[in-house]
């Protein structure tokens, strides 16, 4: 059985999440969207994710800040 990537998208912009999204998806992957950091880290605490796609300014964090943590 072949592993389906498993992406987060990290951005404020719901309006962008939801076409990086749903090319994603036409691709094959499996899509997983937070809005915020604090939702972002949730989510990657709960979730076992292959790939972020993180945007830098969060409406309550820096994403070049998050990058440890996310790491």
């Amino acid at each position: 059985m072949k592993h389906c990537p498993k992406i987060l998208i990290l951005d404020n912009e719901e309006a962008l999440r939801a076409i990086i999204a749903q090319r994603l998806k036409r691709k094959g992957y499996e899509i997983v969207e937070a809005g915020t950091a604090e939702e972002g880290l949730s989510l990657l605490k709960e979730t076992l994710i292959d790939i972020v796609l993180l945007d830098i300014k969060l409406p309550d964090g820096d994403g070049l800040i998050l990058l440890p943590k996310i790491a």
